[in-house]
């Protein structure tokens, strides 16, 4: 699911590991609740939205089409100072490799959008892949993995071991990617930003899953 606006003065949050728990959608209605948030149920359409009624604010990730829609860059999320995370390729069957991937059919969550997905998949792994299966949460895709409707997934490596509790399903490294960033917080063109309102505390962060808010444009 996608948390976005439709509003003026609106935040709209595009889909990533921000939005797939629950707990954490109800932190950021309470962080930003002077702001009106609807949902959306793609990545796609999230972005179709933003063309036709753009929110002032957007946090997403740095495969947003920023500029292109008008936004600008002002704030990075951030843990422990740092502004990327790893990513790690996981399988259920040893056969598979970095050097024979490309033949296997991969699953992830869809945080770019069915366009961007294959030059994605291409940029952080440096292969191009056929077969791809996309999701909505992280907690998919370990069934996915269990069923054998797929080779391999894409995860975020800070999941592996609370997922792994859960599924007990014995997995092997495939590779850890090229780093991704975590989101970011994008402004509307010519929009004036009140700096208060993204004024947030390390505990406020921690409740999103985050520990710092780095500011990257001060206009």
């Amino acid at each position: 699911m996608i948390l976005t606006t439709v509003s003026a003065n609106g935040i709209a949050v595009s889909y990533d590991y921000l939005t797939t728990n629950e707990e954490t959608k109800v932190q950021l209605y309470n962080l930003f609740s002077k702001y009106k948030i609807e949902a959306y149920p793609s990545f796609s359409f999230f972005e179709k939205s933003q063309k036709l009624k753009p929110a002032d604010f957007v946090i997403a990730s740095s495969y947003f089409d920023a500029e292109v829609l008008g936004y600008k860059k002002y704030a990075q999320f951030q843990i422990n100072e740092s502004d990327i995370c790893n990513y790690t390729l996981l399988t259920i069957n040893p056969k598979w490799n970095i050097n024979n991937i490309q033949d296997g059919k991969i699953g992830l969550v869809d945080f770019v959008g069915r366009k961007k997905i294959k030059p994605f998949l291409e940029n952080i792994l440096g292969t191009k892949f056929k077969r791809i299966k996309r999701v909505t949460k992280p907690e998919l895709l370990y069934p996915m993995l269990a069923m054998q409707s797929v080779d391999m997934i894409l995860i975020r490596t800070a999941y592996i071991k609370k997922i792994q509790e859960k599924y007990k399903l014995p997995t092997f490294e495939i590779t850890i990617c090229k780093k991704i960033s975590y989101p970011s917080i994008y402004v509307k063109e010519n929009l004036k930003v009140n700096a208060k309102d993204f004024q947030l505390s390390r505990e406020q962060l921690q409740k999103i899953g985050f520990t710092s808010l780095r500011v990257t444009n001060h206009k």
